[in-house]
Protein backbone atom coordinates (compact mmCIF):
# COMPACT_ATOMS: atom_id res chain seq x y z
CA UNK A 1 0.00 0.00 0.00
CA UNK A 2 1.70 3.21 -1.17
CA UNK A 3 1.50 6.37 0.91
CA UNK A 4 -0.33 9.30 -0.62
CA UNK A 5 2.23 11.96 -1.48
CA UNK A 6 1.74 15.04 0.64
CA UNK A 7 3.70 17.73 2.39
CA UNK A 8 4.70 18.14 5.99
CA UNK A 9 2.12 19.44 8.45
CA UNK A 10 3.67 21.85 10.94
CA UNK A 11 2.77 20.91 14.52
CA UNK A 12 5.36 22.99 16.38
CA UNK A 13 7.63 25.99 15.78
CA UNK A 14 10.62 26.98 17.92
CA UNK A 15 12.73 30.10 17.36
CA UNK A 16 16.02 30.61 19.20
CA UNK A 17 19.04 32.88 18.86
CA UNK A 18 22.31 31.17 17.99
CA UNK A 19 24.83 30.87 20.83
CA UNK A 20 27.63 31.77 18.40
CA UNK A 21 26.08 34.71 16.51
CA UNK A 22 23.03 36.94 16.31
CA UNK A 23 21.35 34.60 13.82
CA UNK A 24 17.88 33.38 14.73
CA UNK A 25 17.18 29.74 13.91
CA UNK A 26 13.70 28.37 13.41
CA UNK A 27 12.94 24.72 14.02
CA UNK A 28 9.77 23.32 12.45
CA UNK A 29 8.41 20.14 14.00
CA UNK A 30 6.25 18.40 11.41
CA UNK A 31 4.19 15.27 10.97
CA UNK A 32 4.17 13.39 7.71
CA UNK A 33 3.12 10.12 6.15
CA UNK A 34 5.49 7.18 6.38
CA UNK A 35 7.52 6.67 3.21
CA UNK A 36 6.78 3.87 0.76
CA UNK A 37 10.04 2.24 1.90
CA UNK A 38 8.98 2.35 5.55
CA UNK A 39 5.55 0.94 4.72
CA UNK A 40 6.94 -1.89 2.58
CA UNK A 41 9.71 -2.85 5.03
CA UNK A 42 7.91 -2.83 8.36
CA UNK A 43 6.19 -5.69 10.14
CA UNK A 44 3.87 -3.21 11.84
CA UNK A 45 3.45 0.52 11.44
CA UNK A 46 0.90 2.84 13.06
CA UNK A 47 0.42 6.58 13.47
CA UNK A 48 2.44 9.22 11.65
CA UNK A 49 6.12 9.86 11.04
CA UNK A 50 7.78 13.07 12.24
CA UNK A 51 10.45 15.32 10.77
CA UNK A 52 12.39 18.21 12.28
CA UNK A 53 13.50 20.96 9.88
CA UNK A 54 15.89 23.75 10.94
CA UNK A 55 16.52 26.96 9.01
CA UNK A 56 17.90 30.45 9.48
CA UNK A 57 15.50 31.74 6.81
CA UNK A 58 12.44 33.68 7.97
CA UNK A 59 9.47 31.86 6.44
CA UNK A 60 5.81 32.83 6.89
CA UNK A 61 4.77 29.39 8.12
CA UNK A 62 2.23 28.82 10.89
CA UNK A 63 1.07 25.87 13.00
CA UNK A 64 -1.15 23.62 10.89
CA UNK A 65 0.23 24.71 7.50
CA UNK A 66 1.10 21.94 5.05
CA UNK A 67 4.41 22.72 3.36
CA UNK A 68 7.20 21.28 1.27
CA UNK A 69 10.78 22.35 2.06
CA UNK A 70 13.52 22.74 -0.55
CA UNK A 71 17.16 22.18 0.35
CA UNK A 72 20.31 23.82 -1.02
CA UNK A 73 23.74 22.35 -1.58
CA UNK A 74 25.15 20.51 1.43
CA UNK A 75 27.89 22.21 3.44
CA UNK A 76 29.66 19.41 5.28
CA UNK A 77 26.98 17.59 7.29
CA UNK A 78 24.53 20.50 6.98
CA UNK A 79 22.10 20.91 4.11
CA UNK A 80 20.39 24.32 4.34
CA UNK A 81 16.69 24.86 3.73
CA UNK A 82 16.55 27.54 1.03
CA UNK A 83 12.84 27.80 0.27
CA UNK A 84 9.44 26.28 0.86
CA UNK A 85 6.17 25.78 -0.99
CA UNK A 86 2.85 26.30 0.77
CA UNK A 87 0.62 23.36 -0.10
CA UNK A 88 -2.27 24.26 2.18
CA UNK A 89 -2.74 27.00 4.79
CA UNK A 90 -3.91 25.84 8.22
CA UNK A 91 -7.14 27.84 8.01
CA UNK A 92 -8.05 26.58 4.53
CA UNK A 93 -9.17 23.22 3.20
CA UNK A 94 -8.25 24.36 -0.32
CA UNK A 95 -4.74 23.91 -1.76
CA UNK A 96 -2.55 27.04 -1.85
CA UNK A 97 -2.31 28.79 -5.21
Amino acid sequence: MAAEKSGLIVIGIRRARSKKSDAVWTTYHCKKEFSDYELENSDEITGKAVEVVMTSADFSIEIGDEVQFFYGKAIGDYQPVVDFKMIRKADSKQPAK
